[in-house]
Parts: structure tokens; sequence; C-alpha cells
């Protein structure tokens, strides 16, 4: 059922970016959102999901980023679970970049693992503006796995896509950490004139259990 309620979340969450992105336009349509700001706004949507289905529930202290590298980390609690947050703004989506949130993931379960329960769920958002660089164009496949079969549309807004030499799930899946429940891309904003989905502003979605003994 949690899980339900957190793909839910982000689902109703693409339209929480689309407004977010008009009120702050200058600063989000420079290179993303800020982590703290995107943090903020995810978590608020994943309480507002589990307070209209009267889970009770409560916001964790915010855990600093310096406390866990560099990065934020967000953690709703639950009776008997906790939902951990985590958000990356990809201003450069090169190795160091990837190879920081796969760092951080490990860090996270190596720092807080006293504090995990086999019902927890790890989620990561990211935004990313496309560029023309090659880490870039690589960044979807890396993500996701594979091109999506629409890479017509992201050619015709001037994104070409190209497939990685890596890719984040097998890197997880590598760390023996972790069960995979979804990986995804969406596009929140639509164009004023068409209402076409603006390729190139994207949020990634990453979304995993804490692999345990009992489900491995």
């Amino acid at each position: 059922m949690l899980l339900d309620l957190v793909l839910n979340s982000l689902n109703i969450f693409e339209n929480d970016c689309a407004v977010l992105c008009n009120k702050h336009y200058p600063t989000v349509h420079n290179r993303g959102m800020l982590e703290t700001h995107l943090g903020t706004a995810i978590t608020r949507r994943l309480c507002s999901t589990l307070a209209a289905s009267s889970i009770q529930h409560s916001l964790a202290p915010f855990i600093e980023a310096s406390q866990c590298q560099d990065h934020p980390i967000y953690r709703i609690v639950l009776a008997n679970s906790s939902i951990w947050v985590i958000t990356r703004r990809m201003v450069s989506a090169n190795y160091s970049c990837r190879n920081s949130v796969i760092k951080q993931l490990k860090n996270l379960v190596s720092e807080f693992s006293v504090c995990f329960s086999s019902n927890d769920l790890i989620l990561v958002v990211a935004d990313h503006w496309y560029d023309r660089s090659k880490a870039s164009k690589e960044l979807y496949d890396w993500w996701v796995g594979d091109i999506p079969d629409n890479v017509e549309e992201y050619r015709k807004d001037g994104i070409n896509l190209i497939k990685a030499s890596t890719h984040l799930i097998d890197e997880l899946k590598q760390l023996n950490l972790f069960g995979i429940n979804q990986v995804s891309v969406t596009h929140p904003l639509s164009r004023l004139n068409d209402n076409q989905k603006v390729k190139k502003y994207s949020l990634y979605y990453c979304l995993l259990t804490l692999q345990t003994t009992e489900n491995s």
C-alpha cells in the first residue's frame, strides 16, 4: 500500500513541479531547482498523500547535507516504516555526478543502518536541463537503462539522446543493498503555445527498498 501511495504522489508531483517552475522561473530554468527546494516540495506532496489516506506520519528533522556527502536527505516516519528522500540537482550529468548518486546511497545505508526497517522506501528525485554535452545526452539511458521509444520527439526539441556505457540499475544491483521498484523520467513543463511537453527539462525518479536477507 505504501508503495502505491508513493507512486501516486509522484504522478501528482508533476503538476506541483510545473507550478513551482512557473513561480520561480528564473532560478528553475537556469540550471534546475535548489535541492532543498525540490526536497521540500516532494516531501510536502508525500505527506499530503499520506494524510489523505489517514496514515499517521511525521517529518523527521532535516538531515543536513554535510552529514551525508554533499546533498540533503529527508525522512518521513510512519508507524512501521519510513520514506527516505534524496534530492539531486543534476547540473552536470558527468561520471562524477552519477557516481556521487551511488556513493550517497551507499553512505545512507551505512550511516543510518540502525534506523532502517525492511519496510522502508528510498526515493531519489533529481532534475536536469539537457545540454549539448555527451554526458547530458547519456543521462536518460544511464538512469532508465534504455532510450525512450519516442526518441524522435526529443530530437525535435534539439536533444540527441545516446546510449551510456553503464546504467544506474546495474550499478545498484552490484551493491547488493537495494531492491529496485521503479526508475522513471517525466517532463513536468509544457509550452504555453501548444501545451506540448518541454523535453529539455526532466525529473528523474528512482524508488528503492533496502535489500534484506529475508527478501534477497
